[in-house]
């Protein structure tokens, strides 16, 4: 049913970030993608993703917002200095779904609950990597914990949604 969902942005299109856009856009939601290196979402472009000029314009757009880089460093870099937590709209959920560390979210933590109230940050670190076989569904783990009635927006595309949330960071 496309058409049905609300945009979801990805921010972050190496291995991870491709996947996870590429298996959006076949569930049906509307996806935008964003990457430093433009040339990675192209071919995301020909399956039907939009494609931002910065992360604040795919952050503005979208309802959900995933992050999915390299480190905690470049985390907050896409939040603060490429303006994607001061483009979300009220009521947005970040997803932050690089594998930072505890000390990581508590910092990614501490800024969006500082900035930024009014929007929900669900901690989904991703363990494992692509599938280098090739198998769809298999060679990711997400480890959810943020607001307790996001538990399951992963449900939307991925394939098995497991135990509850609990704060972020834990």
């Amino acid at each position: 049913m496309a058409g049905t969902h609300e945009p979801v942005a990805v921010l972050g299109i190496g291995a991870m970030g491709h996947g996870m856009a590429a298996s959006a856009l076949r569930a049906g939601i509307p996806t935008i993608v964003w990457n430093r290196r433009l040339e990675a979402t192209r071919d995301l472009a020909e399956l039907g993703a939009e494609v931002a000029g910065t992360a604040a314009d795919a952050a503005r757009r979208a309802a959900i917002v995933v992050t999915m880089v390299t480190d905690a460093d470049a985390v907050l870099s896409v939040a603060r200095d490429q303006g994607m937590l001061a483009a979300l709209a009220p009521g947005a959920i970040w997803v932050q779904m690089s594998t930072i560390g505890v000390a990581g979210i508590d910092r990614v933590a501490a800024m969006a609950g500082g900035e930024r109230p009014d929007a929900m940050l669900l901690d989904a670190p991703v363990s494992g990597s692509k599938d280098p076989a090739g198998r769809r569904g298999r060679g990711r783990n997400a480890a959810e914990a943020g607001e307790q009635h996001l538990a399951g927006i992963r449900g939307r595309s991925g394939r098995h949604v497991r135990g509850s949330c609990s704060p972020a960071g834990s």
